[in-house]
């Protein structure tokens, strides 16, 4: 049987459009598949930042009214520096006595971040100072940062101490 012109035309056109939608086959599944690991990183990407900023303001502020420790339930926003990365220990500890109930951990939650947030304060020594973490922890996704900060005594005049912060970020199921 011998295949006339229009034949092979017609061979050639169905072989190109199966090559073409293979093609347009691969590209889709490929971008879907980005797709998820690009949202996954962006949640991510949100959550460090946001993170980070909780730390920045908790370092180098001193929060509001300044003397928010006094009424812990009436602060306006939270701080526990009395200047830059110098910790003012009563405002620390403040924080800490906070956190150890349920409606002032969301206050302080509430207050920074629409994520769960874990503040965890030791020094060098590995004891922990503050410990401001959720009441269930059920956790989907984690993101942590470190920083370090000097902390002024109460109990010497110009006595510091270097204590080390580390700051979650959750995302709770």
């Amino acid at each position: 049987m011998k295949l006339g012109r229009k034949s092979i035309m017609n061979v050639e056109f169905l072989v190109s459009i199966v090559i073409f939608l293979i093609v347009i086959a691969y590209i889709i599944s490929t971008v879907f598949g980005i797709l998820p690991s690009l949202h996954s990183d962006s949640i991510r990407d949100d959550m460090r930042s946001k993170i980070y900023q909780i730390s920045d303001i908790l370092l180098s502020d001193g929060g509001y009214p300044s003397d928010w420790n006094a009424d812990p339930y009436n602060a306006r926003r939270f701080g526990i520096s009395s200047e830059p990365y110098v910790i003012n220990a009563k405002k620390l500890f403040a924080l800490d006595s906070l956190c150890r109930s349920k409606e002032g951990y969301e206050k302080v939650s509430d207050s920074f971040s629409n994520y769960a947030i874990d503040i965890k304060v030791a020094d060098l020594n590995g004891n922990t100072l503050v410990g401001c973490k959720p009441p269930v922890k059920q956790i989907s996704r984690e993101v942590s940062i470190e920083r370090f900060a000097s902390i002024e005594l109460p109990t010497e005049e110009d006595s510091f101490s270097l204590i080390f912060l580390h700051f979650n970020n959750y995302i709770l199921d």
